[in-house]
């Protein structure tokens, strides 16, 4: 296997270029550098050729099907903008349709999701107002909460029957 030749290969997240000593034919996948976290570091690893020097260190990530080959005379970055391309063309060429009731299926969801949010910002700007509204009645309910000497009901009863019997005195005298 020529170690210098690239691999044009779709994954579940789309088309790339990968060095063909990735590629494993017979498990239909590569390893690959998932623990390089931007795309430029991945890139680098596949135009200088890396080679991992622990294979645990590289997912092994399943390959969805292989487009073709190159050889490493090519420009790696002119391959990679313009064949790829090609592909995705290619591949978008045949899911038009698909796509065009996916956008328009994405742009109905953003409306009604804008709605409820306007909606719920609406509710949640009336209940500011009311709570606004709301505080001073609770803190002069809570400043006017005084305690009367009579708690219980007996209290009441025995009040009462002093009340009367201080009126009656107050009637005989």
């Amino acid at each position: 296997m020529d170690t210098m030749a690239f691999i044009i290969a779709e994954f579940n997240d789309g088309l790339h270029l990968i060095l063909e000593s990735w590629y494993n034919a017979s498990k239909q996948s590569c390893i690959w550098p998932s623990h390089f976290k931007t795309k430029m570091r991945i890139n680098k690893a596949i135009i200088t050729r890396e080679m991992p020097q622990n294979h645990l260190e590289w997912d092994e990530l399943p390959i969805k099907r292989v487009f073709g080959k190159a050889d490493s005379n090519i420009n790696t970055h002119s391959f990679t903008n313009n064949r790829v391309r090609n592909f995705t063309e290619q591949l978008n060429g045949d899911s038009d349709s698909e796509n065009n009731y996916t956008r328009e299926y994405k742009k109905l969801t953003l409306g009604k999701l804008n709605k409820i949010l306007y909606k719920l910002h609406t509710i949640e700007t009336k209940i500011d107002i009311l709570e606004e509204k709301m505080q001073p009645i609770n803190s002069f309910s809570q400043e006017n909460n005084v305690k009367l000497p009579i708690s219980t009901n007996e209290e009441l009863t025995y009040f009462e029957e002093q009340l009367h019997e201080r009126q009656f005195k107050e009637e005989v005298v």
